[in-house]
């Protein structure tokens, strides 16, 4: 069973998007190879200022919940200060089948 999840964030200010561009940057390169991740779409969202979408597809919830387990991804994201977030949208599906 398959598991998409999207993330959508809009950061305070410029330096806010700075830290998160940069923390961001550190976890897209940690995850090159990642065990069970098929797809991984980050973009910037268009007339949104400081907004991004994610998007990853992963092979399976025991892929994805390893990915937030591993010791690379939790450093990245336990530095990222989160209070530089202005709103945040996440959401997860997994397949039919």
């Amino acid at each position: 069973m398959s598991v998409l999840s999207t993330i959508t964030v809009s950061l305070r200010d410029e330096a806010a998007e700075a830290a998160f561009v940069d923390a961001f940057t550190k976890a897209l390169g940690a995850t090159e190879g990642f065990p069970g991740l098929e797809k991984l779409i980050a973009a910037k969202v268009i007339a949104a200022d400081r907004t991004y979408h994610l998007h990853t597809e992963w092979t399976s919830p025991d892929a994805m919940n390893s990915w937030q387990s591993d010791p690379s991804y939790r450093s990245i994201r336990d530095a990222f200060d989160v209070t530089l977030v202005a709103e945040i949208e996440m959401s997860r599906w997994t397949s039919a089948s």
